[in-house]
C-alpha cells in the first residue's frame, strides 16, 4: 500500500460486512489516509467497538442503500 494515502487521503468510505472484515478492513485504510464514515456490520459483536469510523451500524445491505449519504467509495 505504499504511496496510496495519495489516492485514498481524505476519501469518504462505506464499508459493509462482517465484523473482522470491517475491523482489518478498516485499519488498514485509515493508516493508508483514507476516512471511513459509515461501518455496516451484518451481525452484532463486541469486535465493532475496535473499527475505525464515525459510525458503526448492524444492518442489512438496504440500510446501505438508505444511509450513504456523500459517500466517495462503497
Amino acid at each position: 500500500m505504499l504511496d496510496s494515502h495519495f489516492s485514498l487521503g481524505q476519501t469518504r468510505i462505506l464499508l459493509v460486512g462482517e465484523p473482522d472484515f470491517l475491523a482489518g478492513t478498516g485499519q488498514q485504510l485509515a493508516e493508508a489516509g483514507g476516512k471511513v464514515t459509515l461501518a455496516l456490520s451484518t451481525v452484532d459483536s463486541p469486535q465493532l467497538d475496535n473499527i475505525p469510523a464515525d459510525r458503526v451500524l448492524v444492518g442489512d445491505l438496504e440500510d446501505t442503500e438508505n444511509l450513504r449519504g456523500g459517500v466517495t467509495t462503497i
